[in-house]
């Protein structure tokens, strides 16, 4: 059992975004939006995604730190089947980390991509 976030299951080709953005299911919740669709490499792959909107730099980075956070807690516990984009809300860098981790195992159970 792995505790990291692994390069290979990180999305980075601009081609692997467009696809999964084109073919996308939403997942909606007060702090992110979670882009998903089947996986389309061996590996799933994850993207955590921070616009201007949530605010500079700073707030980005402690936006996507978060979310992150979460995923690499319970990377165990979410569907293998499907690739996934994090997309950061303006909220999620003002709630707390439990907040947050609650929305994304509910919104996760709701679609049937949670495990346990």
């Amino acid at each position: 059992m792995t505790s990291q976030f692994p390069q290979r299951e990180r999305i980075k080709a601009q081609k692997h975004f467009d696809s999964l953005f084109q073919q996308a299911k939403k997942i909606h919740a007060d702090y992110f939006v979670i882009c998903y669709s089947d996986k389309q490499l061996e590996d799933r792959a994850f993207a955590f995604i921070a616009s201007k909107k949530v605010g500079g730099a700073v707030q980005r980075n402690k936006a996507k730190r978060k979310l992150r956070e979460i995923f690499r807690k319970h990377q165990q516990s979410i569907n293998r089947t499907v690739d996934m984009i994090v997309i950061a809300k303006k909220a999620c860098v003002e709630a707390k980390l439990d907040q947050i981790e609650t929305a994304f195992i509910i919104g996760l159970q709701e679609r049937d991509l949670w495990l346990n």
